[in-house]
């Protein structure tokens, strides 16, 4: 009965995971389609998407905990211990996304992104918003079903931690409907899936979401770093 219980639990946080990302797409969609006016304006849509991820991820967050957001990694962390995690992550981005690079992969998400919009956007914006769903919500809510945990070598990794990170895969998938190749995705699923993994792993033992958004951001960052360098 109790493995049926956390199956289900499971499953409902990946249902609720899935549900606050159409919601989100579909109330910026209605949003976007009256402030654009007919105008073209390449980040409002991801921008409102995004917002209204964030806004239901933190409801969602204070309705579970009845207000308290520090149960979902809304605290305080220690930085100095950080800096080798933070390392693993700007390195992990820097090798996608130079692969990119050497395969010739042409694809942009953000087509006509300036780099000011580059910045708020895919270095702020995205690293905050798909954090707070993927490790602040449901990493938690995935760790209140199991606490079931895998080995690999020194490496501990909870099995919480992994089903975040197959939905932060997840959420990758889309971008087919972009323009993204099979080749794209086979760089950029295991790629956002390493990622979350890394991110999880600095919200479990640091206690807090905002290590994770920095792994997100430092990897983001990558990308443009590749770009600057080799462009």
């Amino acid at each position: 009965m109790k493995s049926l219980w956390t199956v289900l639990h499971i499953a409902g946080v990946f249902v609720l995971g899935i549900l606050i990302l159409m919601v989100a797409s579909t109330l910026a969609q209605i949003l976007s389609v009256t402030l654009a006016s007919g105008r073209a304006i390449p980040w409002l849509m991801p921008m409102l998407t995004h917002g209204f991820m964030l806004l239901l991820s933190l409801a969602a967050m204070a309705v579970f905990s009845r207000g308290r957001l520090g149960v979902f990694g809304v605290a305080s962390f220690r930085i100095r211990p950080f800096a080798l995690i933070a390392g693993l992550s700007l390195a992990v981005g820097l090798a996608a996304n130079l692969l990119f690079s050497v395969l010739e992969l042409e694809f942009d998400p953000v087509p006509g992104f300036t780099f000011f919009n580059t910045v708020i956007f895919v270095w702020l914006w995205a690293s905050i918003c798909e954090e707070a769903l993927c490790r602040g919500l449901l990493q938690t809510l995935f760790a209140q079903a199991t606490e079931r945990s895998f080995n690999f070598g020194p490496l501990k990794l909870s099995l919480a931690n992994i089903l975040a990170g197959v939905m932060f895969c997840l959420m990758h998938v889309p971008v087919i409907m972009m323009g993204a190749s099979p080749t794209v995705l086979a760089v950029l699923l295991p790629a956002a899936f390493i990622l979350g993994l890394i991110a999880g792993y600095v919200r479990e033992n640091r206690g807090s979401l905002y290590p994770a958004i920095i792994v997100h951001m430092l990897f983001n960052i990558s990308g443009s770093l590749v770009e600057w360098v080799i462009g």
